[in-house]
């Protein structure tokens, strides 16, 4: 008998799973009984407010009888087989077991059998080694998303370091115009141009602002159609707000904000990326 203490687990279903068949291929009958209705007989089921009338109870022989006016087989027999599904946990600490009969199995293994089929064609492997062949895809896919990572963030470093240099070589030049520098990498991301900005910051700091010409560096990622983000770093304040504001007039769909020397922001696509650079150019 279970009850609500009753652990659900794949082993209780299969056994509920083993004793419905059986009752099914033993044919159980399936009988209905009605009777005049009284306070008496009064099934718990029973709505409150049926007061008059019969009582219609559904009888499976030996393993069930309940009220119902529902249409029911005469017997198990007709059902053919049940399969029960994968449960799961839901709201209210309750369980959900999805389950088939009669043609629906047929349909749910044709349906197994053309997708197991596939699969072994896409990891060229038997049926049976599927698990494993995923759990090996799964860890050659990690280390490559480290080593893409890795690769990434080296060329971040040297992109940076190449910002730098020629912010450093601007330095030692007579005059005090500014310097813009706009880089976009279509195959970047936020970790790429995070690492860009990261090292820029710190070429500030330890250089001082005071001592250097006014400078602001724009660096974004993603494809055109996709967008991606972007950070804006200078050391000069009114310069990064001034490329910031450029950008978002000249990117549609570009959101973002900042504070002193630091902007950041996404956009929604990269469509206005070369009127962006024109016009940066047309600051420096």
């Amino acid at each position: 008998m279970l009850d609500k203490n009753t652990k659900v687990d794949e082993k209780l279903l299969l056994e509920v799973e083993r004793r419905c068949n059986e009752a099914i291929m033993k044919g159980t009958p399936v009988t209905v009984k009605t009777v005049e209705f009284s306070e008496e007989n009064r099934p718990e089921s029973l709505p409150k407010d049926y007061v008059g009338g019969f009582i219609r109870n559904v009888i499976i022989d030996s393993i069930d009888d309940n009220p119902c006016c529902g249409t029911h087989v005469k017997s198990l027999s007709d059902l053919l087989c049940v399969k029960l599904g994968i449960h799961e946990n839901v709201r209210g600490g309750n369980i959900k077991v999805p389950f088939y009969v009669g043609q629906r199995v047929i349909d749910a293994f044709h349906f197994s059998l053309g997708n197991e089929k596939k699969l072994s064609i896409l990891l060229s492997d038997a049926p049976e080694r599927h698990p494993d062949a995923v759990t090996r895809l799964n860890k050659q896919q990690r280390e490559m998303n480290k080593t893409i990572r890795n690769i990434l963030k080296d060329f971040a470093m040297s992109t940076a370091q190449g910002m730098i240099q020629k912010l450093t070589s601007g330095n030692s030049d007579n005059g005090d115009a500014s310097t813009i520098i706009s880089h976009h990498y279509e195959n970047g991301n936020l970790d790429y141009v995070h690492v860009i900005a990261s090292e820029l910051d710190r070429y500030i700091k330890s250089n001082g602002d005071a001592t250097q010409r006014p400078f602001c560096v724009v660096v974004s990622a993603g494809s055109t159609n996709d967008g991606g983000p972007v950070f804006i770093v200078g050391n000069q304040d009114s310069l990064v707000k001034k490329c910031a504001d450029v950008a978002a007039e000249m990117v549609s769909g570009l959101k973002g904000g900042g504070r002193g020397c630091k902007w950041q922001g996404k956009s929604s696509s990269w469509k206005g990326l070369d009127k962006l650079h024109a016009a940066l150019e047309k600051l420096d």
